[in-house]
């Protein structure tokens, strides 16, 4: 059997990575850093033409109907640039809600869970989703109040929203939760190798003692773990992708597997990163802290390590183990 993607499926990926590379620039991010908008002006407009909101809303409603392996694709190449938009609210969004104005980029909806009740982007939302335990709530920007929160991301914009009324929708809201964090986790393989890949072009850059700083094992050594990690976390990630996609009964374990390991493996190449930086990585003026805040924010979103692992741990002892 071959395990490899298709290539429609490559071809999806490659689009999203020519548009966040038009957009996306690390001096685009600065902008919505400073100007107080936390987003890029005409992205996620642009995400809609090219389809990418699209993707997992069903073809009923305008979209193209696929499912949450091509989406990870996508959020993959989000994370690498370091999209500032509401893209992965988008998809679940497509998912549990969907709608032609979705597809079309004219209706943004904000999402939360439980386990993390923070809106971004609210103040741009039209509609949003809550995934409460035992039901998922929808309610509308005219039944709701909101509050801004401080983010350790300036272009996350978090809210404190509540809502006068609301009603339930007829989806499990696990498994909302399900594909948020597959695709956070799919964000933070992407967050990761670019925090890779401006360390590996710094540190052959950098001189010391007549050689590239790179050249030394002290430097050099950590940065192969880094690699690595992300190589045993992008398997498990796209495992899971694959069995939500199929609404296999190992889907949800998978999820929260990758979750947990992309989390840890994405706090490595922070860690790692800054280190190699040196005193550098602290500059606003050097790019590196414009994917290190993303991903220490992301890390810890939908599920931190601690308590996924709490959550697998628990899942395995209340199996019924046979002789």
């Amino acid at each position: 059997m071959k395990f490899a993607f298709t290539e429609e499926q490559d071809a999806l990926a490659s689009a999203a990575r020519d548009l966040f590379a038009r957009h996306c620039s690390p001096e685009a991010l600065r902008t919505s850093w400073q100007d107080g908008t936390g987003r890029v002006p005409g992205l996620y407009q642009a995400l809609a033409e090219q389809g990418m909101l699209a993707v997992v809303v069903p073809e009923a409603q305008g979209g193209l109907g696929l499912g949450p392996l091509e989406m990870c694709r996508l959020q993959e190449e989000a994370g690498f640039f370091g999209c500032p938009e509401p893209f992965l609210e988008a998809a679940l969004a497509g998912t549990f809600l969907p709608s032609e104005g979705l597809a079309s980029g004219d209706l943004l909806v904000s999402v939360a869970s439980d386990e993390h009740p923070l809106f971004l982007h609210a103040e741009s939302a039209q509609d949003f989703l809550y995934a409460a335990p035992e039901r998922l709530i929808h309610f509308q920007r005219a039944d709701c109040e909101m509050q801004r929160q401080e983010s350790v991301d300036q272009a996350r914009h978090l809210y404190a929203v509540s809502a006068s009324h609301h009603d339930e929708l007829d989806h499990d809201p696990q498994r909302l939760i399900d594909h948020g964090r597959l695709y956070a986790a799919a964000q933070l393989l992407g967050l990761s190798r670019r925090l890779l890949t401006l360390s590996q072009d710094y540190v052959s850059q950098r001189h010391q003692f007549g050689r590239p700083i790179g050249r030394f094992q002290a430097v050099s050594h950590p940065l192969v773990d880094v690699a690595k990690e992300l190589l045993f976390a992008e398997s498990l990630l796209y495992r899971a992708a694959w069995l939500l996609s199929e609404d296999h009964s190992e889907a949800r374990r998978a999820v929260t597997m990758a979750k947990a390991e992309l989390s840890e493996a994405a706090r490595l190449a922070c860690r790692t990163s800054l280190q190699v930086h040196g005193a550098m990585g602290y500059s606003f003026e050097v790019d590196l802290q414009l994917y290190l805040k993303r991903a220490w924010a992301l890390a810890a979103t939908w599920g931190d390590p601690h308590r996924l692992r709490q959550e697998l741990a628990h899942t395995l002892f209340e199996e019924p183990h046979h002789a």
